[in-house]
């Protein structure tokens, strides 16, 4: 039989990470809020802590969301869920973005380096 806090406790937790990767904070940048350490506050996260209700409202605070939000069902889990791949496609079209700027960077040098050495053939061919 599965033990009902630690279902609960990864319930909450997974809320907690969803509602982290919302406002686009690392795990360093909350557990920092919250003056705890990043391997506590994963352990938050992971459900493998059971959080007490004070760490939950200073967490619900931090986050600017009411205690009843976190400890709610699934139901609103599921948008978070959605939010997180959301979150997960900026990240990436923010990385292509990033590396598409370097390539059309190299483009732009390799242009010049190109430019500069016809103009070097030119005035030794005549």
């Amino acid at each position: 039989m599965k033990d009902t806090r630690t279902a609960s406790s990864s319930n909450i937790g997974k809320t907690i990470k969803s509602l982290r990767l919302r406002k686009g904070w690392k795990q360093n940048d909350i557990a920092t809020r919250l003056s705890i350490s990043i391997a506590a506050y994963s352990k938050i996260e992971a459900g493998i802590t059971i959080v007490n209700l004070s760490r939950l409202t200073e967490i619900a605070d931090v986050l600017d969301v009411t205690l009843q939000f976190i400890l709610s069902s699934d139901k609103e889990t599921m948008d978070l869920k959605n939010q997180d791949k959301i979150n997960n496609l900026r990240e990436e079209i923010a990385l292509k973005e990033e590396e598409y700027m370097k390539l059309q960077q190299t483009a732009i040098n390799l242009y010049e380096e190109l430019k500069i050495k016809q103009n070097f053939h030119i005035r030794n061919a005549g």
